[in-house]
């Protein structure tokens, strides 16, 4: 059966490129490799990009594009949605060449979430970061760019459609301030490719990307203080997915988590679910964590 398996880009509408240059180059440290005045293009590995904004009347995600594997996986999932009666769209050929994929389907889940499941990402030239570096991103194809959190008023549905796309439960945990919890999902070796946490409202958390050395992890988190960004949650250190990291607020209005040592899942068939009753062992000051356990 078809599945997703990995997080593959990115689309984010936003009003104010030139502050998400500013952001993605400095803090990040992605490579801006296609640029005009109303897209803006980003690279943080062999791909030919991983984030594209493009200039929007207002701020947030476009679309969040997951690889599923091959032309024979996506033709499954497309027979699975007509089975269950989920209207889908094929793109074109010019569409998927402007993706830089072979092929692509959109369809949208149940929180209104636009999603591209394609096949075939191409490559590029090798990544040449903005700022000094002492590695690049951890995104290979057996974890993907990294995850999305998913804020939604429709979880079960959303788990639903999801476990049908290949996506199993890694963990969960309790947010007592809010009486619910946070549920952590896999479909690669990555800890967590996807989060969805229950609530009032529809809306996208944060993205994470994970830093090859912990030591570009700290020069990004001196670069955000540096530029005065929003530090939402201090560095800190997750209890179930062990990353280190800091959260900060990106010009879209939601954070970015930019870390160092996440877990892998080595064999999915025996992993035991876990549940948690805090997010973190030590840090991630401020944000949910602060409210979760004042």
């Amino acid at each position: 059966m078809g599945a997703i398996v990995g997080l593959g880009y990115l689309g984010i509408n936003s009003t104010d490129l030139k502050a998400w240059k500013t952001y993605a180059t400095r803090v990040i440290g992605a490579q801006v490799i296609e640029e005009s005045a109303d897209n803006l293009r980003l690279r943080l590995d062999e791909k030919m990009y991983r984030f594209e904004i493009n200039r929007a009347e207002a701020d947030g995600p476009a679309y969040f594009g997951w690889d599923v594997g091959s032309d024979r996986s996506l033709a499954e999932i497309c027979s699975s949605f007509d089975q269950r009666g989920i209207a889908y769209e094929r793109a074109d050929a010019d569409t998927a060449w402007q993706r830089n994929v072979l092929e692509l389907v959109r369809v949208e889940d149940p929180s209104g979430n636009q999603l591209e499941l394609f096949f075939g990402q191409r490559t590029g030239k090798h990544f040449s970061p903005s700022r000094d570096m002492n590695g690049g991103f951890i995104t290979d194809d057996d974890v993907g760019l990294g995850h999305v959190v998913l804020m939604t008023t429709h979880l079960d549905e959303m788990m639903a459609f999801y476990a049908a796309l290949g996506f199993r439960t890694s963990d969960r945990i309790y947010m007592k301030a809010f009486g619910v919890f946070a549920h952590f999902l896999h479909c690669n070796k990555r800890q967590h490719s996807l989060a969805m946490i229950p609530g009032p409202a529809d809306g996208f958390h944060h993205f994470m990307l994970e830093a090859e050395e912990m030591r570009d992890v700290g020069t990004a988190y001196d670069a955000a203080q540096d530029l005065e960004v929003n530090i939402t949650m201090s560095m800190g250190q997750h209890t179930n997915d062990l990353v280190t990291s800091f959260y900060s607020q990106t010009p879209g209005g939601f954070d970015m988590e930019y870390g160092y040592g996440g877990l892998l899942i080595e064999d999915s068939d025996s992993w035991q679910v876990k549940e948690f009753d805090d997010i973190s062992f030590w840090g991630h000051r401020g944000g949910v964590r602060n409210v979760d356990v004042a």
